[in-house]
């Protein structure tokens, strides 16, 4: 799902989020969401017999059929509005972290070199030679597919941390992940992420 994609669906979805968002159903559906997100998904094998992910399920299709949405304006309207906040997504195994990260606020948010290192505290030069770097590597855009987990440009401003520290602290902490869901959304060693977040609690 590209920028546009992404808009497009804010956009249909705009005409009935006032509505939908007033929908005591609704509320029930983001809180289950919220503890599905903390607690972790099901495996495949045990979907069927989770409780509360079959519930889940059943009030987002009862929200579809009330509201007329797709699945996928369902789960955008999940997603955090936060201005440049990063989805998990789009991270590539060809692109470093830092590079996947401007290059995303550059074509898909469409920031300036110099906004974009306001927003990741990082000079203005930088993020030229990152973007550029990234573009030699990756000259296609990222592929930016729907999400729950989303990453606020604010845990980039410390600059103690690298990255890849931020990112898996942010998930650790906040979400609940384990090490190998993180490797496998941002695809990242286990190992390395291991050693990372346990250099990151004995800062």
């Amino acid at each position: 799902m590209g920028r546009k994609d992404v808009k497009d669906v804010g956009k249909r979805l705009s005409s009935t989020s006032k509505s939908i968002e007033n929908d005591e159903l609704y509320s029930h559906f983001k809180q289950i969401a919220k503890t599905l997100t903390v607690r972790g998904l099901p495996r495949p094998q045990d979907i069927e017999k989770d409780d509360l992910y079959t519930h889940f399920k059943s009030i987002g299709e009862t929200l579809k059929q009330k509201y007329s949405l797709t699945n996928q304006q369902l789960i955008y309207s999940l997603q955090p509005k936060e201005e440049n906040s990063i989805p998990i997504s789009i991270f590539t195994k060809q692109l470093s972290c830092l590079e996947t990260i401007v290059k995303f606020l550059k074509e898909e948010k469409q920031l300036t070199y110099h906004q974009t290192g306001v927003v990741l505290n990082r000079n203005d030069r930088t993020i030229w030679i990152t973007y550029h770097n990234a573009q030699k590597k990756k000259a296609e855009r990222l592929a930016v597919k729907p999400t729950n987990y989303i990453l606020p440009t604010s845990i980039f401003t410390d600059r103690r941390l690298s990255v890849l520290e931020a990112i898996v602290r942010h998930l650790k902490d906040n979400y609940g992940l384990r090490y190998t869901d993180i490797a496998g959304l941002i695809q990242r060693s286990e190992r390395n992420l291991w050693k990372v977040y346990n250099k990151k609690r004995a800062k």
